[in-house]
């Protein structure tokens, strides 16, 4: 019989801590109380609540595509960052010297542009 702490018990679940041990007050989840603060969930306790519950892993699976759908666009809007950061040094960097009209208001369009999309 191998035991899982409600971290591990959260981690093979893809919940939190706190909604293993809200299941286990709840009672959807049995554990035995080991120390202070510390429970002992049967694995095959884990495996039956997975089993009986299929819609825990459909949620964990949204919830994993949202991540990286977020992640990915965190990823995105840095690129974004760094590129006008980089078009706002060459702006102020010709602040001191002569630009052309069209150069620089072609810049600007630019920055402008990317500026908007965030």
């Amino acid at each position: 019989m191998a035991y899982l702490t409600a971290i591990e018990a959260s981690k093979h679940l893809g919940v939190s801590e706190r909604t293993v041990r809200r299941w286990i007050e709840e009672g959807k989840l049995v554990a035995r109380h080991l120390k202070k603060n510390k429970y002992g969930i049967l694995e095959a306790d884990v495996e039956a609540l997975l089993a009986e519950r299929p819609d825990i892993i459909d949620e964990n699976a949204k919830m994993k595509a949202r991540i990286e759908a977020l992640e990915q666009r965190v990823h995105e809007l840095e690129r974004t960052v760094a590129r006008l950061e980089g078009q706002q040094t060459a702006l102020q960097e010709s602040d001191g010297k002569k630009m052309d009209c069209y150069s620089a208001a072609s810049l600007q369009k630019t920055i402008v542009a990317d500026f908007k999309r965030l």
